[in-house]
């Protein structure tokens, strides 16, 4: 299916795409902010349109770093320059398939809803793998229409889950997979690129999302088997008996907006 996200972006249309980015800023901005490179010296934004979420990348740099936000929309970049006065930006007009930079330049490189729209995007994955620095990692977010069996937990549950979810990362586990194979070809397309230690995350995106916690997005289309595994040790039994009870009961398909997230590193 094709994204509602990856939508070219043009002067006329600037506002209208950062209103369709809106409701998923909150499950985007989880996921930077559990990336340890963004505390690196250069981030680089790939296909930054009008650089409203560039500004993520600058908040976890050193006073020394910089943020670097490539677009081919030089309208986009104009007005990315006019809304970051005084920041640590450099904004260049450039082709993601063949990026205006020297290899090993950048310690982070995030590339959000703009796969789709590249006539080659292997081609332009290896070129976010060549400008990063050996240990860098890459960050590719993008939102499809796709079918899913989300399991919509009761309220009770969810913030159960996502409490008990919320001690895993202090173990050092990875995320939990989503179900159903979702993000495999993303997955895949990142091995394909020369990325190694390559992880997909789902998160359901709801149209009542700002009311979702960016946990809850995510564990709504876990795979159970492993999810449980992971929150066992932080839920009671009873608890844990009740989320095996509605888990068990297989979710009907249904077609939802679906945010993917893919983070893999230079080796």
């Amino acid at each position: 299916m094709g994204s509602f996200l990856e939508v070219e972006s043009s002067m006329p249309d600037l506002v209208d795409l950062d209103e369709l980015h809106a409701p998923l800023v909150p499950l985007l901005w989880l996921v930077l902010t559990q990336v340890p490179a963004r505390h690196g010296r250069v981030a680089l934004d790939v296909a930054c349109g009008t650089g409203r979420k560039s500004g993520w990348l600058a908040e976890g740099l050193p006073p020394e770093g910089r943020v670097i936000g490539i677009d081919r929309d030089v309208a986009a970049l104009s007005v990315a320059q006019q809304h970051n006065p005084g920041m640590p930006f450099v904004w260049l007009a450039g082709d993601a398939q063949a990026l205006p930079l020297h290899a090993d330049v950048a310690d982070l490189v995030w590339c959000v809803a703009a796969l789709g729209l590249f006539a080659d995007a292997d081609l332009a994955l290896r070129e976010l793998r060549r400008v990063l620095r050996p240990g860098g990692t890459v960050i590719v977010a993008t939102g499809a229409q796709l079918w899913v069996r989300a399991r919509h937990w009761p309220p009770d549950l969810a913030a159960l889950l996502a409490a008990a979810y919320a001690q895993v990362p202090a173990t050092g586990s990875s995320p939990v997979p989503p179900a159903d194979e979702l993000g495999v070809d993303l997955a895949a397309q990142l091995t394909r690129a020369g990325l190694a230690e390559v992880v997909v995350r789902a998160f359901l995106a709801e149209s009542a999302l700002a009311d979702v916690s960016p946990p809850a997005a995510e564990l709504a289309l876990a795979d159970w088997s492993v999810l449980r595994t992971r929150v066992a040790p932080w839920l009671s039994s009873a608890e844990l008996e009740r989320c095996d009870a509605f888990a068990t009961a297989e979710p009907e398909p249904e077609i939802a907006t679906v945010l993917l997230v893919g983070i893999a590193v230079k080796s």
